[in-house]
């Protein structure tokens, strides 16, 4: 199925054929009395279980997040003199509760974060049982990805957990599919430059503040950041193949190219760290020749 786009597609056995349809199909002659919207009780079904189990997961947490205030909260300058011990004079910057008056509003943070991520592993684990087309899973966890975002404010201590959420929706996108994974991506990559206005409208004019490390308490510019880090999301994984040309490493032999950005990446911290400027950027692309040596070298 196309429009599956690489996704498996789960048939049971032991159910009727409509039942086993594609999600979304109609039947073309009903001959048991079937109408031919038999799909709305199975979409309700997948939707229902999508919301209403990541509402009792988000409830479950912020209960657990109580009673763990409850139980540590007599021990609340203990876990303080404990912070100070692991994070040291960084410990605040994180986000670590290094005041008796911090671990509240830390625990609670880390129960959003905490709900956000096992809502959608459980979404990624169990929702292919609930539809014929387990690409519609992945936009289920992105929409509840983009949905709790907005809803509920981060603080910086969330990079790490926001990376795990992002792998996990990557992962379910590469094994589940996407629906209508190639339609979007061919009007996205046509029509780019209507998606780029587009995205400025997002944007709140005049900022120049890394939201991702200093979340707004605003709801209005949160939102407005959410939505533009989820459309970059989805863009890339509707159409991130579109965006690199296979010519660029089959005709222009670039592959060094892609090795020095790996490299760059890993080391570039510790360079500008240890290396006194120009010569901490003279040493990180002076390693360009040297790679295009060795993949000259390799490709003999």
């Amino acid at each position: 199925d196309p429009e599956l786009d690489g996704g498996p597609r789960l048939i049971n056995k032991g159910r009727a054929p409509r039942d086993t349809a594609p999600y979304g199909a109609t039947s073309a002659a009903p001959t048991d009395g079937g109408a031919a919207g038999d799909w709305i009780a199975p979409a309700l079904r997948f939707w229902g279980f999508v919301g209403g189990g990541t509402a009792g997961i988000v409830l479950a947490i912020r209960a657990l997040g109580v009673g763990a205030l409850w139980v540590l909260g007599a021990r609340a300058g203990a876990v303080a003199e404990m912070a100070k011990a692991m994070g040291g004079n960084h410990g605040m910057i994180w986000g670590l509760p290094t005041t008796p008056a911090a671990l509240a509003p830390c625990v609670n943070r880390w129960c959003t974060y905490l709900a956000l991520t096992c809502s959608n592993v459980w979404i990624l684990a169990r929702g292919p049982r609930f539809t014929s087309r387990p690409s519609l899973v992945t936009w289920a966890m992105i929409l509840n990805h983009i949905g709790q975002r907005c809803l509920f404010p981060r603080a910086r201590d969330e990079r790490q957990s926001h990376g795990f959420d992002l792998m996990v929706i990557g992962m379910a996108a590469c094994c589940l599919g996407l629906t209508h994974r190639r339609t979007i991506g061919k009007y996205i990559a046509r029509y780019w430059f209507i998606v780029l206005f587009v995205l400025t409208l997002f944007w709140p004019l005049g900022s120049h503040v890394r939201y991702d490390l200093t979340m707004p308490d605003d709801v209005v510019v949160r939102v407005r950041f959410e939505c533009f880090e989820a459309a970059f999301l989805v863009l890339w994984l509707v159409a991130g193949e579109r965006l690199v040309q296979v010519e660029i490493f089959s005709e222009d032999r670039m592959h060094f190219v892609n090795h020095w950005a790996l490299a760059a990446f890993l080391v570039h911290k510790a360079v500008h760290i240890l290396v006194p400027a120009p010569w901490n950027w003279v040493l990180l692309f002076g390693l360009l020749p040297m790679l295009f040596a060795l993949a000259g070298i390799a490709m003999r």
